[in-house]
């Protein structure tokens, strides 16, 4: 980055080789992944970096949230240091890169000191969840009594082993899969009387639908990227917006922050004036913009081929 703050690409750099290769045993995409999802689902990130002498380093490694406690000698600083509970060794700041996602819990010793995870925000979801499935089983293994089949007629009612009887070629005959689409004919005066719901009546599956709106809710991602049953919005344009807007409001902010907590971390001992950043251009549902934008530029005949060039590079 040069003085006026714009950005030139370098294509070789011992820091590039750490990120394509974090360590001994991951590759790059393994480790970003083990990144995301930790700070996804726990509100914390923590990322050991020994450094060199020099102030760079060679590996990172990802440490589960929960391993880790970090420790805090002022309020409102941040942590000094950190704790690996299992074996009680202690990594000094330098050495650990973090981030916490946003929270208004306060403590005594900091503001947030452990993140806030969306799964907090997802645990009576979770229980709807459960209680659905917990019904939906009991729905296919008949949900217990099914009604209660009665004598109309008013002369000689059932005896006990009429009713067992009964009763045992109903099992036979009526319940389970295999008698599917089968006729059941007596010569009796009989009536059913159905007891409880069918699953259409409990709206299972709206029920599921609305489980998984408020997970996307959570996480900021439109919901029908996930709903396969609507053929319309699924490839048409509804879905086309819906996967551009799960990059401009779940995905990039989360990339973004991510981008500027390394900044912050230091990477100065690879170079001066480094700083790590991402790019957009391989990513197709926000190529529909730069298209945009392109044309846009193109008949803009007041603005110069600089001015131009310099708001294709702001877009990119």
């Amino acid at each position: 980055m040069n003085q006026e703050g714009s950005k030139d690409r370098v294509n070789v750099n011992q820091l590039l080789k750490v990120i394509e290769k974090p360590n001994n045993h991951q590759s790059r995409f393994q480790f970003l992944y083990q990144a995301y999802g930790y700070y996804l689902s726990t509100g914390a990130l923590y990322i050991y970096i020994p450094k060199l002498s020099s102030g760079g380093f060679t590996e990172m490694h990802v440490i589960p949230s929960d391993f880790v406690t970090p420790v805090y000698q002022k309020t409102f600083e941040g942590p000094s240091s950190f704790i690996i509970n299992d074996s009680g060794m202690v990594i000094p700041r330098e050495e650990m890169f973090f981030m916490f996602s946003d929270s208004l819990k306060y403590e005594q010793v900091g503001v947030g000191q452990e993140g806030h995870s969306p799964m907090k925000s997802l645990l009576t979801v979770m229980q709807k969840t459960f209680d659905i499935d917990r019904a939906d089983l009991a729905t296919i293994q008949n949900g217990g009594v099914s009604g209660i089949i009665t004598d109309r007629s008013t002369v000689d009612p059932w005896t006990r082993e009429q009713v067992e009887l009964v009763e045992q070629k109903m099992r036979e005959k009526a319940y389970g899969p295999q008698n599917k689409g089968k006729f059941l004919v007596t010569s009796g005066d009989v009536s059913f009387i159905p007891i409880g719901l069918s699953p259409i009546d409990l709206n299972l599956y709206q029920a599921n639908m609305q489980v998984l709106r408020d997970i996307c809710i959570v996480y900021h991602i439109p919901y029908i990227i996930f709903d396969q049953t609507d053929t319309a919005a699924s490839f048409g344009s509804h879905m086309k917006e819906a996967r551009k807007m799960a990059y401009t409001d779940a995905i990039l902010p989360i990339v973004e922050s991510f981008v500027d907590s390394f900044n912050a971390f230091g990477i100065d001992g690879f170079g001066r004036d480094l700083v790590v950043d991402y790019e957009t251009s391989q990513i197709e549902e926000l190529q529909i913009d730069s298209k945009m934008q392109a044309d846009t530029l193109s008949v803009q005949w007041w603005k110069t081929i600089g001015q131009k060039q310099l708001a294709s590079r702001h877009l990119s």
